[in-house]
């Protein structure tokens, strides 16, 4: 099986979104990635909720329900009461993960999330800032049986010197049971520079830490859009940062573990 692990869809009428490029406010919506799925022998994507709004992942759960391509939703569960809304949204077949964006995972709020998550074995999603990563570590000593994916590589400073703190945080992590990292946000947004020769190093040493099993690939479709034009060159830049591989460590990458992380059909 081939997923995208993630995407995000988006409808700037009915919800706000933070941050997000002006080129990018309009819908994005199932049917506007199923024709580059299909013709990349892709068999579907995980949505990504861009806020922590619980309406936004009901929403996503209408997408999911009506769409062949969409397997499964990783969304936001705001409210003032986690267990309740964990409660409600784990009915629905397609919420496969809780979706944190949070400034600190020392928040109080955050860690009371992540903790009701991971007594009912769901995952989580983080998408961070690369400088939170070195927080994980503590994160784990107050959360210790959660599982996580972890995006951020569309907040990396591609700088040398920004390298090395980056690393001793992702060698940190990689020690951390039930960490899983994606290799998302490769085609930066419109005005960041990016090569594939300048991100090339991150995606080597993720590959080296964290190993094949603990890896999956998702394209940060629409964002790549307002940087490079098109989703298939979000997978052909990820093939080449990633370099020459087995068939099955490519094929694990590309989707068998995101099958089996947020437990697909």
């Amino acid at each position: 099986m081939r997923v995208d692990a993630h995407v995000t869809f988006l409808d700037p009428g009915r919800f706000a979104y933070p941050g997000l490029p002006d080129a990018l406010r309009q819908r994005f919506l199932p049917e506007h990635l199923s024709a580059p799925l299909r013709r990349n022998r892709f068999d579907g994507c995980v949505a990504v909720s861009r806020t922590a709004d619980a309406d936004e992942t009901r929403w996503l759960l209408e997408l999911a329900r009506d769409s062949e391509i969409v397997l499964g939703v990783a969304g936001g569960a705001g409210g003032s009461s986690p267990a309740q809304a964990l409660d409600e949204l784990m009915r629905r077949r397609h919420f496969k993960a809780v979706c944190v964006r949070a400034e600190s995972l020392a928040d109080r709020d955050t860690i009371l999330l992540l903790e009701e998550a991971a007594r009912r074995n769901l995952p989580a999603e983080l998408v961070l800032d690369w400088r939170q990563l070195a927080q994980l570590p503590a994160l784990w000593e107050r959360v210790p049986a959660l599982r996580a994916a972890v995006s951020h590589l569309e907040s990396l400073p591609l700088r040398p010197e920004a390298l090395d703190e980056w690393a001793a945080a992702v060698e940190a992590a990689a020690c951390l049971p039930g960490v899983h990292m994606k290799l998302s946000g490769l085609l930066r947004p419109e005005g960041l520079q990016w090569s594939v020769k300048a991100l090339t190093p991150y995606v080597r040493l993720l590959v080296r830490c964290f190993g094949p099993d603990r890896l999956l690939f998702g394209s940060g479709w629409p964002l790549c859009l307002s940087g490079a034009g098109k989703w298939k060159e979000s997978l052909a830049a990820f093939t080449q940062m990633l370099g020459p591989q087995p068939p099955e460590v490519r094929e694990k990458i590309l989707g068998d573990n995101a099958r089996a992380f947020y437990s697909l059909g």
